[in-house]
């Protein structure tokens, strides 16, 4: 389990604990220009190691 913090379509920080698949299943439903780069960075690895 790994705590993501992402911010919605107004700009509020959402909270979410997630386990790795969870977390990697909500990485591919959010446009890559909206990701911080440290997020685009573990999609990207995970995409590699999948």
């Amino acid at each position: 389990m790994d705590i993501f913090i992402y911010k919605d379509g107004q700009g509020n920080n959402i909270n979410a604990l997630l386990s790795v698949k969870a977390e990697r299943q909500l990485l591919k439903t959010i446009q890559m220009p909206s990701l911080p780069i440290q997020a685009r960075m573990q999609l990207a690895m995970s995409r590699i190691s999948a």
